[in-house]
């Protein structure tokens, strides 16, 4: 500051006009500096957030992973009864009897094509 009014003062005529560039420069260079340090925050407020986020995962991720330990020592009975090999089981037999000529002999060809419905079995059959 000391420095800046002697030179203020020493200037006359000409260097007065010099002097004034400098102080534009400088206020130039002020601004450009106040920019980049406008944009080195919002980088690390950025760099910031994706920390958060990626710390976040992490940690979801370590969850996850103490879950499924839980899990496996919870249930061993149940890995053995998937590995185990599965129970038969048995066929779907119709109560009634299964069809044969004779039923179908019953009834005619007209029936047969033109009224299927009447070749239901009933519950008596």
């Amino acid at each position: 500051m000391k420095n800046e009014l002697r030179d203020k003062k020493n200037v006359s005529g000409k260097n007065k006009k010099n002097y004034d560039l400098v102080q534009i420069n400088n206020d130039e260079a002020a601004i450009d500096i106040t920019q980049i340090l406008v944009a080195n925050q919002t980088l690390l407020k950025n760099v910031c957030r994706k920390m958060e986020t990626l710390e976040n995962r992490f940690q979801n991720l370590m969850t996850k992973l103490e879950f499924n330990e839980n899990l496996e020592n919870l249930i061993p009975a149940k890995k053995t009864l998937l590995l185990s090999a599965p129970k038969p089981v048995k066929k779907w037999e119709p109560d009634s009897p299964e069809l044969n000529s004779n039923y179908f002999s019953r009834f005619s060809i007209w029936t047969r094509i033109f009224r299927p419905e009447r070749m239901r079995r009933s519950d008596s059959d």
